[in-house]
């Protein structure tokens, strides 16, 4: 049996926030965020702070009671759809490719920036092989999880969680003040179009978007929860990390709109950070590299909390039920995400990693939810769930809360995703 477990109240909750922070605040909310302008505000913050939160809680309960990997749960608690365990498995690990192409990116654009900042000119980057930053941001990943969870990624986010968040969200309250906020609000508030037909196409963007930014049905938060402290409560957990992963998208949102103001949005997603941003910060002169500095580190930062998060999902399953040591299943996870990840790199986040990220995201992560939320959330809601729910909720009037949100609510949001993203899938 695993004995991984975190030490601390505190250390599973970092961990738990920079697993649900990353790649989906940094450039999909704030793209998102300009396209459908308010109404995908509303639609989130609806959507996070009511199915988010009761899905997350769902995971949490799981990993918390039940103590298992999600090969595992599957297989014994719901054998009828343990093919879920499996893609529960290798969802994660499609997310990973592209997070280390991305965050390898963003150790390039890091030196870049020091490189102007110091005015080293003649010092050029070193390798002009971009897949040569990939497998640096795997070594860092393979670095940080070679330990068991309590000496290396519990450590980790104790110190970087707390720094990314105030870095980043310190930034943006500066930039609130700043000449360009109001123009922000006119752009996010402006021309927002409230047909039957746009709405809806909103709802399911929004929708996918909270999946994503919350790590919901990638196997994360159903691990880590699995290695919480029997004290910690699931709900209150789960309120704690939806307000941080909000609040730092809409910071992040802030500083990525401030900053872009002036200049048109390239594409969605790496585009706007590894092209618009960085074109930015080299206008702004010495003082802009400063900032881009700053900028790509808390990125790196962001990037490796989730991405530990990730790979952890496979480790511990593995570590569960084989007798393989961690740090071999960490090299070939990590082995299996190489050469795609350096694929999408040097292709420059083209084809390939639209059609992974829209395979990842928007089909696995959504079939995923709506069979572990059919399952646990309505067959057998009274019998496991009722009685999870009943330790860490007192009031009945909330318990019943949760358990509606959770039978109806959260099935009809998931099939409206779910229906987008096939049809997106296929066009």
């Amino acid at each position: 049996m695993n004995k991984n477990k975190f030490t601390s109240n505190k250390g599973f909750l970092l961990s738990a926030i920079g697993g649900a922070v990353g790649f989906g605040n940094v450039w999909m909310f704030p793209c998102k965020l300009k396209e459908y302008g308010g109404t995908f505000l509303i639609f989130y913050l609806l959507l996070a702070f009511s199915v988010g939160l009761v899905l997350l809680n769902l995971e949490f309960l799981l990993g918390k009671y039940l103590r298992t990997d999600v090969i595992s749960l599957y297989r014994v608690n719901a054998p009828k759809i343990k093919i879920i365990g499996v893609l529960t498995m290798i969802s994660p690990l499609i997310i990973l490719t592209y997070y280390c192409a991305a965050g390898g990116m963003c150790i390039k654009y890091l030196c870049k920036n020091i490189i102007s900042v110091f005015q080293c000119e003649k010092i050029n980057l070193l390798l002009n092989f971009d897949g040569f930053y990939t497998i640096v941001f795997i070594v860092l990943i393979y670095w940080l999880s070679r330990l068991k969870v309590g000496n290396g990624i519990e450590r980790f986010n104790c110190i970087a969680v707390p720094l990314l968040m105030l870095s980043i969200v310190t930034w943006a309250v500066i930039l609130i003040f700043g000449k360009n906020f109001d123009d922000i609000i006119k752009e996010v508030f402006k021309n927002n179009n409230y047909s039957m037909k746009h709405c809806l196409k909103i709802f399911a963007t929004a929708s996918d978007q909270m999946f994503f930014s919350l790590s919901i049905a990638v196997g994360s938060m159903i691990t880590y929860g699995s290695m919480m402290p029997d004290n910690q409560n699931t709900v209150k957990s789960s309120v704690s990390v939806v307000i941080a992963d909000t609040l730092f998208a809409l910071a992040m949102s802030v500083v990525v709109m401030s900053a872009s103001i002036n200049e048109s949005f390239i594409g969605n997603g790496p585009q706007l950070i590894f092209d618009t941003m960085q074109r930015v910060f080299d206008n702004g002169g010495h003082r802009g590299n400063l900032l881009g500095t700053l900028f790509y580190f808390a990125l790196i930062i962001a990037a490796l909390t989730s991405a530990v998060s990730y790979v952890e999902v496979p480790i511990y399953a593995f570590t569960e039920v084989s007798t393989f040591k961690r740090k071999k299943i960490l090299i070939l996870c990590l082995f299996i995400v190489l050469i795609p990840a350096v694929y999408i790199t040097v292709e420059n986040f083209s084809a390939f990693y639209r059609k992974i990220s829209l395979l990842g995201e928007g089909i696995i992560i959504p079939l995923t939810a709506f069979l572990s939320s059919l399952n646990f959330g309505v067959l057998k809601e009274k019998e496991l769930i009722g009685e999870f729910l009943n330790k860490e909720i007192k009031s009945g009037f909330v318990r019943k809360i949760f358990s509606f949100v959770l039978k109806y609510i959260a099935e009809c949001v998931i099939i409206t995703v779910l229906l987008f993203q096939i049809i997106a899938f296929f066009k």
